[in-house]
């Protein structure tokens, strides 16, 4: 009993502290009629007001706000944080921001999320749309989280998800080009860090993925390039990041400002 005191004073302290913070609710997780949904399925039982309360954390909404229109308290708001349901973010997140002029900083992204872990701080300390990320490999078969087997079809709506809520927070613009993975090239998962991209779909698509950011480029020509590789030392690249940086360097090379940020972080 007195844990559990304990434990509710502790969360009330922080509502406090966080009470002109936004709230949102993670892509993982789905308002139901009876609760909530995560990714396999298993719905987590909620009354109405707590429900009521999950639909209003958008990022439009502070914690303060979400509080006064319904019955749930910030402690029970920062209980739910921490079982990794909410994000509570420092400022509010636009549902749809609206973008007037063109990006001055462009990242090339081998697959979804490379960019954030890459270069995640560039995002965030930039202005709102000053940053686009161009995803490459957006038809993937790998997620770290639990979905049904061999659902490629899910895995690629999850981290669609997860790089568009990362767009959202950074308040970058996102551009897709919806070429397959390594894993879906051919390739075994064993063979992603070591394989050499030499089989005729690789150099269809190595080919494909040049015209293409070519393309990009040609819209903008007075904006900072960078390329996001995640790899960890020793180790290789993935095979997709391997063809894809040369492509995009023989394209920057006479590019007006262009810089490689190769920053080495755990690999995805």
């Amino acid at each position: 009993m007195y844990a559990t005191a304990k434990n509710r004073l502790r969360l009330s302290l922080r509502a406090l502290k966080r009470a002109y913070q936004y709230p949102l609710l993670l892509p993982h997780h789905r308002v139901v009629e009876s609760g909530v949904q995560t990714l396999d399925r298993t719905i987590q039982h909620m009354d109405y007001h707590e429900l009521a309360a999950l639909k209003l954390c958008d990022g439009s909404r502070t914690v303060a706000e979400v509080t006064q229109q319904t019955q749930v308290t910030g402690a029970r708001l920062l209980e739910l944080y921490e079982q990794e349901m909410l994000l509570i973010w420092p400022t509010a997140v636009p549902l749809k921001p609206k973008f007037e002029s063109q990006p001055k900083h462009v990242i090339v992204s081998p697959h979804p999320d490379d960019a954030a872990f890459c270069l995640g701080g560039l995002m965030l300390n930039s202005e709102s749309g000053a940053v686009m990320v161009l995803d490459i490999f957006t038809r993937t078969a790998w997620t770290r989280l639990p979905t049904e087997l061999n659902d490629v079809a899910k895995i690629q709506s999850v981290r669609m998800m997860e790089e568009h809520f990362m767009a959202r927070l950074a308040g970058c613009r996102l551009h897709n080009l919806d070429f397959p993975e390594a894993l879906l090239r051919q390739h075994m998962i064993e063979g992603v860090f070591s394989d050499a991209p030499s089989s005729s779909w690789d150099q269809d698509v190595q080919s494909e993925v040049r015209s293409a950011v070519s393309n990009i480029a040609g819209l903008y020509n007075s904006v900072t390039w960078s390329l996001a590789l995640s790899g960890c030392w020793p180790r290789s690249f993935f095979t997709s990041s391997i063809f894809l940086s040369r492509a995009s360097l023989a394209l920057f090379s006479s590019a007006t400002t262009f810089t490689l940020r190769n920053i080495w972080v755990r690999m995805i």
